[in-house]
């Protein structure tokens, strides 16, 4: 009998995990509150910050004066990001502050970065293509042979999987050559064939030091650069505009971000106060005359105008309800003591993630231990004899209440 006791107990604990996840994942079908965040541009015709505002199905073109907008006069007022829809129907404009326009200059000086928390910490395939940098060809061309740094820099044929070392003693004497120390900590790179050029990669080594690695002409390109070990070097992304002001992005552990710039490497801090790489979404956009940096939170925005030499020329923040807020959300935080979830927001990977509700719920557990005792007193059951359901009821709530009723005692 105690066997089974412990059977049935191990059955209504499993139940109650099991409800913990399908429970509130159903209820947010059923209930969910779509909340969807203002798109901020900032406008060279006017020098103001432009709201794009999701209402209901449709949206709203409004600045910070509460002005609205059509949509024809809202992307004259934005004519370097929507240039390509005004030269097509003969709006954009010849000039603007005082600067002649040439739509390919144009279209050249508009970027767009977009750093995501659940791109933070991507496990990588720890094999990665050497692009040669300068082959000659129109296009890149994607190679044969892969590279890891681990003791050395291997060289591995994709088609046979084995060795190239001819290529691998270069690369691994012209690194050791330069100080580099094995193995690598971080490799970040960019490793497509669709974009015009090829800058490599930026190596973490064994002593925090970051080297610049890359093939030219079928020769190794190794070069110590002074970005700092401290403080730690948390992620680099490497992105290849055809603007050529920056290698890419570097995050650090103290959450700030830097440009990696083409002037010897030198870092450019952007004035970003609230960047929390963890739950924090960057987007960094740019055109002829500004940079646009935006940090998004859970329920919240900060955007931050500056100047092409990052020289802060205006701020901008909002914030708006989230679903937690709503009386969705409250409800569940009391109904829920917890809940178990598959997926998180700032992860790309399925994992188990927990969350809990809010004080409210002790009510609800409250109200669930006082139905199991309503219940065993129907049933004319000892109190003593379900301690055990008792005290799962009083650390789950409505899931116990539920687990132990589906799945009652022996005696029953």
């Amino acid at each position: 009998m105690k066997t089974i006791r412990i059977a049935r107990l191990s059955l209504v604990v499993l139940l109650i995990l099991v409800f913990a996840w399908t429970l509130p994942y159903y209820y947010w079908k059923a209930f969910d509150v779509s909340v969807r965040a203002p798109r901020v541009s900032y406008s060279p015709v006017t020098e103001q910050f432009l709201l794009l505002q999701p209402e209901n199905k449709s949206v709203r073109y409004v600045d910070l004066h509460g002005k609205d907008y059509t949509r024809e006069e809202y992307e004259r007022l934005l004519p370097l990001a929507n240039y390509r829809q005004l030269a097509a129907t003969g709006q954009m404009p010849d000039s603007l502050r005082g600067v002649k326009l040439d739509l390919k200059v144009v279209a050249l000086n508009n970027l767009f970065q977009r750093i995501m928390p659940a791109d933070i910490g991507m496990p990588q395939i720890p094999l990665f293509p050497m692009i040669e940098s300068k082959s000659g060809r129109v296009k890149l061309e994607m190679p044969d042979a892969f590279f890891r740094i681990t003791d050395r820099m291997e060289f591995i044929d994709a088609a046979t999987n084995t060795v190239n070392e001819d290529q691998t003693r270069l690369f691994t004497d012209t690194l050791a050559g330069r100080g580099f120390r094995f193995p690598a900590k971080q490799i970040a790179g960019n490793p497509t064939t669709r974009k015009a050029f090829d800058e490599g990669y930026f190596v973490v080594d064994a002593a925090d030091r970051v080297f610049h690695i890359k093939m030219v002409r079928g020769k190794p390109f190794c070069r110590l650069t002074d970005i700092p070990a401290t403080p730690q070097i948390i992620q680099m992304f490497i992105a290849e505009t055809a603007l050529r002001e920056f290698y890419g992005i570097v995050i650090t552990a103290d959450n700030a971000v830097h440009l990696i710039s083409y002037d010897n490497y030198r870092l450019v801090r952007l004035p970003l106060e609230r960047y929390d790489h963890r739950t924090c979404a960057l987007f960094i956009g740019g055109d002829l005359f500004f940079r646009t940096l935006t940090v998004q939170g859970d329920g919240w925005l900060e955007t931050v105008v500056t100047d092409r030499a990052y020289a802060v020329k205006a701020r901008y923040s909002d914030a708006w309800p989230t679903r937690d807020v709503a009386a969705a959300g409250h409800v569940a935080a009391a109904l829920f003591p917890f809940a178990i979830h598959l997926e998180d927001a700032d992860s790309a990977f399925v994992n188990l993630y927990t969350s809990a509700g809010s004080l409210h719920a002790l009510w609800v557990i409250a109200l669930s231990l006082i139905a199991l005792l309503v219940s065993l007193r129907i049933r004319h059951r000892q109190v003593k004899d379900h301690v055990a359901d008792l005290v799962l009821v009083a650390v789950s709530g409505i899931f116990g209440l539920l687990a132990v009723h589906m799945i009652p005692p022996p005696e029953e």
